[in-house]
């Protein structure tokens, strides 16, 4: 899917989660300058202990600026879902992504939050979810089967088994072999 993106807006989550499992050097070669994280993402991505050094040190993902014709929309957004007690910057991250995405046009997103996704389909914007875009790398051939496993691991924490995640392993190497 992503292959028929000019953009892969990603979300915090993802970059989390392939650093937590030490193989973002994989999500770096298969999206290349497709690549990309709005300000909102690179803060969040920034004060993970897996990831802060991400984008300082690879210079990657490309970290898109806000755009001013975007921010009221955004702040609109932003006090639209949350709700009393949240923290004020929740739901940024997503936010910024789906109306980037929205907005470049011939983008789509990798999102595993809820509210999110909810956004992206609201928007019309194509995403799909980092176990997806792990099943396109091992398809792609683009990541060893034991190091996507330890990627669904990091993005799956409590949602997935061991016989599970290694169902969707097998299944995705059946479909690169064919």
């Amino acid at each position: 899917m992503t292959a028929t993106w000019g953009h892969v807006l990603l979300d915090a989550s993802c970059i989390i989660s392939f650093c937590q499992a030490g193989h973002v050097a994989y999500l770096h070669r298969f999206l290349d300058r497709r690549g990309y994280i709005t300000e909102d993402v690179e803060r969040e991505v920034g004060r993970n202990a897996a990831s802060q050094h991400l984008v300082p040190r690879m210079r990657w993902p490309c970290v898109l600026p806000h755009v001013p014709e975007l921010l009221s929309e955004s702040v609109r957004l932003a006090r639209a879902s949350q709700g009393p007690g949240d923290h004020p910057k929740k739901n940024l991250g997503e936010i910024s992504t789906t109306l980037m995405a929205q907005h470049l046009g011939n983008a789509g997103v990798i999102m595993d939050d809820q509210y999110g996704k909810h956004l992206c389909d609201q928007r019309g914007v194509a995403r799909i979810s980092t176990p997806q875009l792990v099943g396109e790398l091992v398809v792609a051939r683009a990541i060893p089967p034991d190091d996507a496993a330890s990627v669904l691991v990091a993005a799956l924490p409590d949602r997935a088994t061991t016989i599970e995640i290694q169902r969707r392993i097998d299944y995705w190497c059946r479909c690169s072999s064919e």
